[in-house]
């Protein structure tokens, strides 16, 4: 299906050379959709036959390989290819180690934030407050609660 859809996409360059705006582009268009459908036909193997690949894209197998090796080169596909026995081969990172790694951060990001909400907390339990400069924020906690407690129990 990729060989039909970029025939069907080549027919249209004409009409798309002619747009002013367009034309400088077209090259560059064609080239990127043809890289991004290099790549999503790849993504979902561990390892493709380039003879395989080359008919389904409707092209020579050195030149997909030629045009594979750049996208390897750019970054785009993380792989590498087995010139002799024509595979691609995908290249995945240590998962493990990845985890691992990952595991470690979301342990430091909870104990920080039970570090600071425990230290919230023994603040709100000494009634600990910092006031800003000037009286603007109001009354403090712990005389609002006074004034509460006396309302409370009829105090004045």
């Amino acid at each position: 299906r990729y060989a039909s859809c970029l025939a069907a996409l080549e027919t249209l360059r004409p009409d798309l050379l002619l747009d002013l705006h367009l034309r400088p582009h077209v090259d560059q268009l064609y080239a990127d959709i043809r890289s991004k459908a290099l790549v999503q036909y790849f993504s979902p193997f561990v390892a493709v036959d380039l003879c395989r690949m080359a008919s389904a894209f409707n092209v020579e197998v050195d030149s997909l390989e030629k045009e594979i090796a750049a996208l390897i080169m750019s970054g785009c596909i993380p792989a590498r290819i087995d010139s002799q026995a024509k595979v691609l081969h995908a290249r995945h990172a240590d998962q493990r180690n990845a985890t691992f790694v990952k595991a470690l951060a979301t342990g430091e990001a909870y104990m920080k934030d039970t570090k600071a909400l425990l230290l919230r907390l023994n603040l709100l339990r000494a009634d600990f407050a910092v006031k800003g400069s000037g009286d603007s924020s109001g009354p403090s906690k712990s005389s609002r609660q006074e004034r509460a407690e006396a309302r409370a129990f009829g105090g004045a």
